[in-house]
């Protein structure tokens, strides 16, 4: 029960079969990527219309979640729904830094085609974090854009274009430069993402 083989999340190539078993790539472009990834269902800035629209019940996803997702999506729409508070900035923050593979509100509130799927990736992406300012050949130096805690998780984009996770050795505040031992072709002006807080997990 609740076991998924997830082939949404696995990479294809589009072909077409010229002859019998004989097939050529339909964009050349393209090697192979996640055609059928679509991103994550977010209706939080929705529910008022929801509510209106008669239905009396939300299924929230979470069967391959960590529990610290299900809590988080959970207890965030359940204050939206009862409507004794208003969404902050922070639970935004929150929905989007425990997991996401990009957002979307749905084909029935017109998303399709890229605003619907990802085809680049099939995971997390995290939140930003902050800029690689400088880098040489033994460690990064990160400008942060938020705060960061030792044992968060962070990811860089590498010069391949690939990412590169780890858990933070440091911690630092919004607006300072942090150094960290250098992993993989990291170059300056990488983008840097936080993929897990440690706040999270412990709340």
């Amino acid at each position: 029960r609740g076991a998924c083989a997830q082939p949404c999340r696995w990479k294809y190539t589009l072909v077409d079969e010229v002859n019998p078993g004989q097939y050529e790539k339909v964009v050349d472009e393209i090697d192979s990527s996640f055609f059928f990834n679509s991103k994550d269902l977010c209706m939080i800035e929705y529910i008022p219309q929801i509510i209106e629209s008669g239905i009396t019940s939300l299924k929230i996803e979470g069967r391959m979640k960590r529990p610290e997702y299900v809590a988080t999506i959970v207890s965030t729409y359940r204050k939206v729904i009862d409507k004794d508070k208003e969404l902050t900035q922070k639970d935004r923050k929150d929905v989007e830094q425990i997991f996401n593979r990009g957002f979307t509100k749905g084909v029935g509130l017109g998303d399709f085609g890229k605003s619907f799927t990802s085809m680049d990736r099939p995971d997390n992406r995290g939140t930003h974090l902050g800029q690689v300012v400088n880098a040489n050949r033994d460690k990064v130096f990160i400008l942060l854009e938020e705060d960061l805690q030792v044992d968060d998780g962070i990811e860089f984009t590498l010069a391949n274009g690939k990412n590169k996770g780890l858990k933070s050795p440091i911690s630092g505040k919004k607006g300072e430069t942090v150094e960290i031992k250098k992993k993989g072709n990291i170059r300056r002006n990488s983008e840097v993402s936080k993929t897990s807080s440690i706040e999270g997990r412990n709340t």
